[in-house]
């Protein structure tokens, strides 16, 4: 997952938009996302429990919208809008369910 999660920060600090860093950057700062393996999906920032195929669709992910604000889609296709990419981890986070682990 280490190697995921640094490719996916070096690629989002080389974007000339800077909304797709920020929020890659704070899902870092959490533990709990950090273990599990980062993606990309047009500008959806996902999580799976598996680095390789098939990956895990099963997590909320989040995306930048514009002007700080991202939008958060969770598992039963609900989507929330939030101020900033730190209040859109913490919704991702809160939508974790609770056997989201890593698996091999």
């Amino acid at each position: 997952m280490a190697v995921r999660w640094r490719q996916l920060r070096e690629a989002a600090a080389r974007m000339p938009d800077t909304a797709l860093h920020d929020l890659v950057e704070a899902a870092f700062q959490q533990e709990r996302l950090r273990a599990l393996s980062p993606g990309r999906s047009t500008y959806w920032l996902t999580f799976s429990r598996r680095a390789a195929p098939p990956v895990c669709n099963d997590l909320p992910g989040a995306m930048p919208i514009g002007n700080g604000r991202c939008r958060v889609r969770f598992a039963d296709g609900r989507q929330q809008e939030s101020d900033s990419a730190a209040e859109a981890v913490a919704a991702v986070l809160a939508g974790l369910p609770d056997d989201a682990v890593p698996r091999t």
